[in-house]
Formats: C-alpha cells, structure tokens, sequence
C-alpha cells in the first residue's frame, strides 16, 4: 500500500537511520488504511460525516484481563477529548461467556458518535501505563463499514 509507504517515510528519522520505521499500532494501521481510503477511494475528500452507536463492545479472551470475565473493567468512550460515555457493570450490562473466552459489554443509551472516537479500557486490577488506562483503541466513524468494527 503506497500510503503506508508513505507513512513509514515521514516516520523515519533518517539522521538515526535509515531503516524505514513501521506502523506499530493497530490503530497507526487503521488510520493509515484510512488515509489510503480518502487518497485512493475518495479522491482526496472527506468521507460523508456518519454517527455510529456502540450498542456491544466483546472482548475476546478475556481470561487473564484483570478478573478474567470483564467485569472489573471501565470503558471510557471518548469524543472530542470528552467522555461522553462511561461503561461499568454500574452502567453496562456484562456477560461473561466461559465457553468461549469473551466478555459482551451490552451498552445502553451510548450517543451518537461521530469523526474520530477513542475507546479506552482500564481497571483497578491491571496496570495503567500510558494514557492511564490499560489498552485503548481509535476509529473513525464515518469508515466504520456496516456498522461494524472489528480490532484485532
């Protein structure tokens, strides 16, 4: 992909070296596959604005996060540098499927989001290193596809 090329070039420090350094982040991933979007699909125009509602946020194996079932998370939904939405058991419905590893946050009255949204994942019971929380992820919501987003 030329923009993640592009990318990696801008990235690089060449007065260090001259390796091209990566994209090390899922999220630098996804932004730049977006970025790729906009130049290649869109002819360098924003997409069409699009809100997007969290309605379920799973967590795959789960086991060893924290409790191991979800259920001493937070999740901070965050927009314009606000939190415009607290997730915890308090306000979330959490289901812990043993069979299958996850946890299935079910969320209720999330407001529409939209542009760029971070979502940021801590607990009491895990270290929160940068950004104060223990893992967090970026999306932008008009290139969510079918309503879905899907983070490996």
């Amino acid at each position: 992909m030329d923009s993640l090329n592009d990318f990696g070039e801008r990235k690089t420090d060449t007065s260090f070296s001259n390796k091209i350094q990566g994209v090390e982040m899922p999220a630098q991933s996804r932004y730049v596959g977006y970025f790729d979007i906009v130049k290649n699909v869109l002819n360098w125009e924003m997409p069409v604005k699009k809100t997007f509602k969290i309605r379920k946020i799973v967590i795959y194996s789960i086991q060893g996060v924290g409790e191991g079932n979800g259920a001493d998370l937070k999740i901070e939904i965050i927009m314009q540098h606000k939190t415009v939405f607290t997730c915890t058991r308090q306000t979330c419905t959490v289901v812990h499927d043993i069979d299958t590893n996850r946890a299935i946050f079910l969320v209720p009255n999330c407001p529409d989001l939209c542009d760029d949204v971070k979502v940021k994942f801590s607990s009491l019971k895990l270290p929160n290193y940068y950004d104060d929380c223990a893992f967090f992820m970026w999306f932008h919501a008009s290139l969510a596809e079918r309503n879905r987003l899907y983070l490996t």
